[in-house]
């Protein structure tokens, strides 16, 4: 699943199964340059319940810019019958001087009536192979992976 052009890259991440019956959060990343990132996001719900006001706001250090698509709309069907999804780019900026990428996604939805917030280090992202300088020259690394229960994580 992994392609590489020149000057880009793409690595899409499996995931396996997620055995706490929340939310899954899948992701795919695409690298067009080497200072910047396209993180795809999708979000499924596998619990009975729906799930409302879903939202998710991308953090970063100072020395990335983010820009992040919001959803068509707020409400995540349970029992996988649908999804949410939310692309992210990343670039560099004048203060990188070969930083790693980081990202944090901080997610907030009503659950039965009850609000719920998690937020969560993305870590394929935020690892020391995702550096700005360099990072397209370097061997093609196998991702990670993994899912995220999120409904079960307090804060």
């Amino acid at each position: 699943m992994a392609t590489t052009h020149k000057g880009s890259s793409t690595r899409r991440d499996l995931n396996y199964p997620d055995p706490l019956n929340g939310i899954k959060v899948m992701i795919e990343f695409a690298r067009p340059s080497h200072d910047i990132m396209i993180v795809n996001v999708t979000f499924m719900n596998q619990k009975a319940n729906a799930l409302t006001d879903f939202n998710s706001t991308p953090v970063v250090p100072d020395y990335v810019d983010v820009d992040a698509s919001g959803f068509a709309s707020n409400f995540l069907p349970g029992n996988n019958q649908g999804f949410l999804q939310q692309k992210i780019t990343m670039k560099n900026n004048a203060m990188a001087n070969g930083k790693p990428f980081k990202l944090q996604l901080r997610l907030s939805y009503v659950d039965g009536g009850q609000r719920g917030q998690v937020s969560f280090e993305v870590p394929s992202v935020s690892s020391p192979a995702n550096t700005f300088a360099g990072a397209v020259e370097q061997p093609q690394r196998s991702g990670a992976k993994w899912a995220v229960d999120l409904m079960d994580r307090q804060q």
